[in-house]
């Protein structure tokens, strides 16, 4: 009876260690699809560090471009100073020919006045001139009618003395009346003589002084008007002379007016520039916040996905102590080969994601690098629209539209932000030579599409033969993939003994293993999901949503999906992956 029993305990015991066998192997297998999970995983986020250190160049390039713009601000801010002096001197010089010109206008009225009160002065003693001739034929013709009046008076005594003859035979009576009335006609006509020849030297005399006294004046007044002519004459030769200096600085200050309208729409243009420089600036900017944004939360999945691995892991790890307490226990399990494979599996795994770990915390602060260099950029942008701002100032804006002033600078639009519809073009390794300036075509070409999602449409234009042998997007399927970073290869944990792969990681230090070469479809699904999340919402999602997410990622995908169930996978999607393991694990805690 005790041999029966013990051959029915050694049967049972058998089938035990045959299931235990069978649990360890979908263990194995199910590890090993985590492996090339975690494997996958940590390539992403090497891709993810690359694509930081790519921003990161960039930045710095937008940094570099930020510093000559803001020189180029302060030199055209010392120009426009310049300027403003000059076209202050200008202002006073054209003031003070304005106000010379006043003043040649007024003395030009004063001489003017003066030429006409000349004239007037002259006309009025032309006209006592001929008043005094006038008075002159007067007095002529009053000489003439006192020796007409003598003539007649002389008439009148022959007459008289006639009458006298006549009537001497009058009475005597008569004769001495007669004789008394012609003394007294002759005394009252020599009285007259006198009177009138007194009157008459009186007026020779005083038109003698008349006719002096005018003479003199018409002299003196016609050496005045000589005097005044020849003052005139020289002064009307200085306005002449001043005219055509005044007519030569309206020419100068004409062409130079219209060379300041001409630099004035030449610096209306470059602001223009400047002004679409800076909205582009603004939109890349904010896609920058968005695709950090998406990144973060892609992190912040990808953190997630690893606390759900190393909840995996641990519960792996029990099961593996457990497994380790019975192969302890059990001789005959305790010299196979395949349980060693699987301890050292999840020895690896744990390695895995402490490496995962130390991968997800430099991405983070990547990340917050990335932030600090964002608001510094912001920074950047602000201290640029002030100068931009200070550069279409009221006053100077009021001065430029006036007279307009040539600016000593050009802006060059292409230089401060590259067009965004370019390919993005990628290296396969990471150049060792400082970052392109974002003025090069190259840098035009390649960055800015980055930054905004763009899907390479083209080869670049570019005569580096470097740049044409790029291909882009050729060493992942993210669509946030960049140039891969060198990672130092150090032996895998497989390779060293279990003692000393125990005591590195019982210290948590131990080196990041090297890259699998295998990696598994549902890996790769899960990253190609987690990248999608961070891809631009101009992606079309009826696409996405018709063709498989891992329909792009080989034909070994395809066949390693024919052999799960057709159930949903861990993390949500709608292929079917890792459920075998799965359910596997149900079966060994019962629920199966």
């Amino acid at each position: 009876m005790r041999r029966v029993a013990y051959r029915t305990r050694g049967k049972s015991t058998k089938r035990e260690l045959e299931t235990t066998k069978k649990d360890f192997e979908s263990a194995t297998r199910d590890l090993e699809c985590m492996k090339a999970d975690l494997e996958t995983t940590k390539r992403g986020l090497v891709c993810a560090n690359k694509d930081l250190e790519v921003t990161k160049s960039y930045l710095d390039s937008v940094k570099g471009d930020l510093e000559s713009t803001k020189s180029d601000l302060e030199t055209a801010i010392q120009h426009r100073e310049v300027a403003s002096q000059e076209r202050a001197a200008l202002t006073a010089r054209i003031q003070e020919l304005e106000a010379r010109a006043a003043a040649n206008q007024q003395r030009e009225e004063e001489l003017a006045s003066d030429i006409t009160r000349l004239e007037s002065d002259a006309q009025r003693s032309a006209a006592q001139n001929a008043e005094v001739a006038a008075e002159n034929v007067r007095l002529r013709g009053n000489a003439k009618q006192l020796a007409a009046d003598h003539a007649r008076w002389r008439a009148e005594a022959l007459t008289s003395a006639t009458e006298l003859a006549r009537i001497r035979v009058r009475p005597v009576e008569e004769r001495m009346a007669f004789d008394e009335g012609k003394r007294e006609v002759e005394r009252q006509l020599e009285d007259e003589n006198k009177r009138l020849e007194d009157e008459l030297l009186d007026n020779k005399a005083r038109l003698a002084s008349e006719k002096q006294r005018l003479e003199a004046r018409a002299v003196r007044r016609l050496a005045e008007v000589e005097s005044a002519l020849e003052e005139a004459q020289k002064q009307v030769q200085r306005l002449e002379e001043a005219k055509r200096l005044l007519e030569e600085g309206t020419g100068e200050l004409e062409v130079q007016k219209q060379q300041l309208i001409d630099d004035n729409g030449r610096l209306e243009d470059e602001k223009r520039q400047v002004l679409d420089a800076k909205e582009r600036l603004e939109g890349e900017k904010q896609q920058l916040g968005r695709r950090l944004e998406d990144a973060e939360t892609a992190l912040m999945q990808a953190g997630k996905r690893v606390e759900h691995l190393l909840e995996e892991t641990r519960q792996l790890e029990a099961v593996n102590k457990q497994l380790k307490v019975e192969s302890e226990q059990d001789p005959c399990i305790k010299s196979d080969r395949r349980l060693v494979a699987a301890n050292r599996t999840c020895e690896d795994l744990r390695a895995d994601n402490l490496h995962v770990v130390r991968q997800l915390v430099e991405t983070e602060s990547a990340l917050a690098a990335v932030r600090k260099e964002v608001i510094r950029i912001g920074k950047e942008k602000e201290r640029w629209e002030l100068g931009a701002k200070r550069l279409e100032g009221a006053e100077e804006g009021e001065i430029l539209k006036q007279n307009g002033h040539p600016s000593p600078f050009r802006v060059d639009s292409t230089s401060v932000l590259p067009p965004s519809s370019s390919p993005l073009q990628s290296s396969s390794t990471v150049s060792s030579s400082p970052p392109r300036r974002a003025r090069s075509p190259v840098f035009r070409r390649t960055l800015f599409p980055f930054m905004l999602g763009a899907a390479p449409a083209s080869p670049p234009r570019s005569s580096s033969p470097a740049v044409h042998s790029r291909k882009p997007f050729a060493h992942s399927s993210l669509p946030l993939s960049l140039p891969p970073r060198p990672v130092a290869s150090t032996p895998s944990p497989r390779k060293r003994s279990r003692a000393a792969y125990e005591a590195g990681s019982e210290n948590a230090q131990t080196a990041p293993p090297a890259n699998k070469a295998r990696v598994s479809p549902a890996v790769k699904a899960r990253a190609f999901r987690s990248a999608s999340s961070m891809a631009p919402v101009s992606a079309a999602p009826a696409a996405a949503a018709t063709v498989p997410h891992h329909a792009s990622l080989g034909s070994a995908t395809s066949a390693y999906c024919t052999r799960r169930s057709a159930t949903a996978c861990a993390v949500g999607c709608a292929c079917p992956e890792l459920t075998a393991g799965l359910r596997r694990r149900g079966r060994r805690g019962g629920s199966s």
